[in-house]
């Protein structure tokens, strides 16, 4: 018990592991974590990473327990508090992390800033140098973001409809810079059949194979049962007021009659709970007085509906 004390303060900041060359800072020798995992007291996650058999399983605890081990003797904490970590998740173990998709997270998949090898199986290490904004943390692991993972994805030729499902949970999360991807996959578009340079074009398609594009985003809600009843509740209140006034004489009057349902429509309640629900929108949904043009915002779905 005294050995496993002497662990404690390591494991208990990064999620109940500790490597053989941590223990062995702490005096604690590899002989001594093999009785201790005899003893049911650790449980090895792989070859040099233990775990607090108290702690209990976690679904992260294999690709976490590799990433300590390509620096053995660092703590997560030292790592992670430098800034700038040197081993970042990436490809479709970042998608995983993430949550979004169904790509396999497996062999798990590392950016590194230098050359290394590791004698573990099922690692692919890709060296390169990422830019800081395109680091985050996920369940505590320095990953990839979801804009530099779905570029990631591309670039490294996988099904564009699985990409794309990616990209589709990232939107109904609300998790994309849609600036950003563009920028990223303007690289990618002429090897992807779009003109160079068009990264918002191929975001676009990426988006159309996971049925999470604007348009059918909006066609969803108007065929939504839902949306029936807002557009019943939109068209009395509009024909109480035309009633007050006068009656519709021409097609002009019928033009603002229509354009007063659906300013009525897009104004509701119930419309906007229809936009969160169906995640239609493609950038940040303003909520209130302040509206944008971009795609996604309320000014620019009128102009949809105007155009319908």
């Amino acid at each position: 018990m005294s050995t496993l004390r002497a662990l404690v303060d390591v494991m208990s900041n990064q999620w109940g592991l500790v490597t053989a060359k941590q223990a062995e800072s702490q005096g604690v020798r590899r002989d001594q974590l093999s009785r201790l995992e005899q003893r049911g007291l650790l449980a090895r996650v792989i070859r040099g990473v233990y775990k607090d058999a108290a702690a209990g399983l976690d679904e992260f605890d294999e690709l976490r327990a590799h990433w300590l081990v390509l620096e053995p003797g660092a703590t997560a904490i030292e790592r992670l508090t430098t800034g700038r970590e040197a081993i970042v998740v990436s490809g479709p173990t970042a998608s995983y992390v993430h949550g979004y998709g169904d790509l396999q997270p497996s062999p798990f998949e590392f950016s590194t800033t230098e050359r290394r090898q590791s004698k573990h199986a099922g690692l692919r290490l890709r060296r390169r140098n990422l830019s800081p904004r395109d680091v985050t943390l996920r369940a505590g692991l320095p990953v990839t973001t979801i804009e530099r993972t779905v570029a990631d994805l591309v670039a490294d030729h996988e099904d564009l409809s699985l990409v794309g499902a990616v990209l589709g949970d990232a939107v109904r999360a609300r998790g994309v810079d849609f600036a950003v991807l563009s920028q990223h996959l303007a690289p990618l578009a002429r090897a992807n059949g779009f003109t160079g340079g068009e990264g918002a074009a191929f975001r676009e398609h990426l988006l159309e194979l996971s049925g999470s594009d604007e348009r059918t985003q909006l066609m969803r809600i108007l065929n939504a049962p839902a949306f029936e009843e807002v557009l019943r509740a939109a068209l009395l209140k509009v024909e109480i007021l035309r009633a007050s006034t006068s009656a519709v004489v021409d097609g002009s009057d019928v033009v603002v009659l229509v354009k007063s349902v659906l300013a009525s429509v897009l104004a509701s309640h119930g419309f906007r709970a229809l936009v969160a629900d169906s995640a239609a929108s493609l950038e940040a949904v303003q909520v209130g007085e302040n509206e944008c043009d971009g795609p996604g915002s309320w000014g620019h779905t009128r102009r949809l509906l105007d155009s319908a």
